[in-house]
């Protein structure tokens, strides 16, 4: 299976957790070296929303597949974090619908 149906499967079974969070970037390069930072450290350096991001970032570390949608409120693009069979995959979607969301907001989807 190719990952880009591995996504779309994982993503047909809805979604297991949302929230709004007050975390924002100005590109999403920003959230993947925050990603690589905890990874390689253990380390969160945010001054909000560091428990839901904590863990979050917990739950991409896990060994089995699935989605973290995020997206960060007035980008045109959301971000799709995804562990597939072992391996880290991201993905850049346009957003659909109005752009300029007054909130952020994180998905998951396993």
């Amino acid at each position: 299976m190719s990952s880009v149906e591995a996504i779309r499967s994982i993503l047909s079974r809805g979604c297991t957790m949302a929230s709004c969070i007050r975390l924002t970037v100005d590109h999403y390069g920003e959230v993947l070296a925050l990603w690589r930072s905890y990874k390689n450290t253990g380390k969160l350096l945010l001054a909000s929303d560091e428990r839901i991001t904590r863990s979050i970032f917990d739950f991409h570390k896990v060994d089995r597949d699935h989605v973290i949608l995020y997206y960060s409120k007035g980008q045109p693009r959301s971000i799709l974090m995804c562990r597939l069979g072992g391996r880290y995959v991201n993905v850049l979607l346009e957003t659909v619908g109005p752009r300029g969301g007054a909130v952020s907001c994180v998905a998951t989807y396993v």
